[in-house]
């Protein structure tokens, strides 16, 4: 059984709005971010993160579509920004190691 999301995903959210706020991008991001701790602390790999796989429910963005997640024996660990000033997209980009 899945949640019902009342806004959609965050693909089509896009397209319709073209734009957002940098206020309203700076919460669905935090949302973002902290489901995707969540899913590295419970030892999985979504592997298939994108814009139409994050749902808006009463302006909260949670990840969904797990069709392609596997179970990982490493629980995940992300970098803070050495400045420390504030939370920034370098949380993001650090969280985990990009296989090429």
């Amino acid at each position: 059984m899945t949640e019902f999301c009342n806004e959609g995903d965050l693909s089509s959210l896009l397209k319709k709005k073209k734009r957002l706020p940098e206020s309203e991008v700076q919460k669905i991001m935090k949302d973002i971010i902290s489901g995707f701790l969540e899913i590295g602390e419970n030892k999985f790999l979504h592997r298939d993160l994108k814009l139409a796989n994050i749902f808006m429910n009463n302006g909260i963005a949670k990840i969904a579509d797990f069709g392609f997640a596997k179970k990982s024996q490493y629980t995940l660990l992300y970098s803070v920004h050495p400045s420390k000033e504030r939370n920034t997209m370098w949380e993001a980009l650090c969280i985990c190691p990009l296989k090429h």
